[in-house]
């Protein structure tokens, strides 16, 4: 395993598609997949009312972690902790809205390819993590054996 760059890091962070959230709920974590943007190093993402935002309100410490599956050449792997907070600036939240739809539009499966009017679900809630570490790790090197994420 080798550690990336701060430059790759915030690159595969930024270009990722999938993140996953840990928050704890009640002292048990609980983890769920997000889409999400980088805006100037804050994780920014949309939430609806459930288990997930009532973590973050109880206790905003997140973690958050992307992956990038090589296809023959392992993974990469970026784990960012911070702590989250809802969003009531408009031109903020109408920032993440353009980024999101930017970001996801070409998705398959998406609702955007699909012609839909409004394609992101209401109401919802938007979250912003201002991470303060962030780290990233890979699999190897062209010299390394490819593994899979988790070393088996």
């Amino acid at each position: 395993m080798e550690a990336l760059s701060q430059e790759r890091t915030l690159d595969l962070l930024a270009s990722g598609k999938v993140g996953h959230i840990a928050v704890v709920d009640d002292g048990v974590p609980y983890v769920s997949p997000i889409s999400y943007v980088l805006i100037d190093r804050q994780l920014c993402f949309r939430t609806g009312a459930g288990r997930r935002l009532d973590a973050i309100r109880a206790n905003p410490k997140v973690s958050i972690e992307v992956t990038k599956v090589l296809a023959d050449e392992g993974w990469e792997s970026v784990i960012a902790a911070g702590e989250a907070a809802e969003v009531d600036d408009q031109t903020l939240r109408e920032q993440i809205v353009s980024a999101l739809l930017s970001k996801y539009s070409q998705e398959i499966g998406s609702p955007l390819t699909r012609g839909a009017r409004n394609p992101l679900p209401q109401p919802a809630t938007f979250v912003v993590v201002e991470l303060s570490d962030i780290s990233g790790r890979s699999s190897g090197s062209w010299l390394s054996i490819p593994t899979r994420p988790g070393r088996l």
